[in-house]
C-alpha cells in the first residue's frame, strides 16, 4: 500500500486519509470468507467503535441478530464511540433485540433509530424497497 502524500489543504488531507482507510478495509476483505459469519463478525466489530469515534450517526445493515447486537453493544461496538449520537439499525432484528440494543445505547446517551428495510433483492432491483422508521421524532428528523 502506497503511503498517501500529505498536503496542507484540508480536502487533500481528508482524501489521503480516506484512501488509506479504504486500502486497509480492502486488505481486510481480501481474506474474508463471506460464508463465515464469525469472520464477518470479527471484521465488523474491528471497525465499529472507530467509525463511532468519527461520526455522530452510524447506519448499519447486518446479516444476523447476533452480529447486530455485537456491532452495537459488544466489545469494540459503536457504544464505545466518542462522537456517536445516533445508531440507525437497518437490519431486521425484531422488537426484543432492538429493545435490548436501544436500552444499552441509551445508557451512553446514544439514540437508536430502528429502520428495517423490507423488499429484499427483488425490491431493490425494482426500486420498491420499503424503509420503516421508529425512534425519537427529533432524531428521525435530523437524519432525514
Amino acid at each position: 500500500m502506497d503511503s498517501p502524500r500529505c498536503s496542507t489543504h484540508p480536502a487533500a488531507r481528508i482524501d489521503a486519509v480516506l484512501r488509506t482507510r479504504r486500502a486497509l478495509i480492502e486488505k481486510c476483505l481480501e481474506s474474508w470468507d463471506p460464508d463465515d459469519l464469525a469472520d464477518l463478525d470479527r471484521l465488523l466489530t474491528r471497525f465499529a467503535a472507530d467509525v463511532a469515534d468519527r461520526v455522530e450517526t452510524v447506519m448499519a445493515s447486518l446479516p444476523s441478530l447476533q452480529i447486530s447486537e455485537k456491532v452495537a453493544t459488544g466489545e469494540g461496538g459503536v457504544i464505545y464511540g466518542k462522537r456517536i449520537k445516533r445508531f440507525i439499525d437497518l437490519s431486521t432484528t425484531g422488537s426484543r433485540v432492538g429493545a435490548k440494543i436501544a436500552t444499552a445505547l441509551a445508557k451512553k446517551n446514544i439514540v437508536q433509530i430502528d429502520s428495517p428495510v423490507s423488499g429484499g433483492v427483488g425490491g431493490a432491483a425494482q426500486g420498491t424497497l420499503a424503509v420503516m422508521v421508529s425512534g425519537p421524532q427529533a432524531d428521525v428528523d435530523s437524519v432525514k
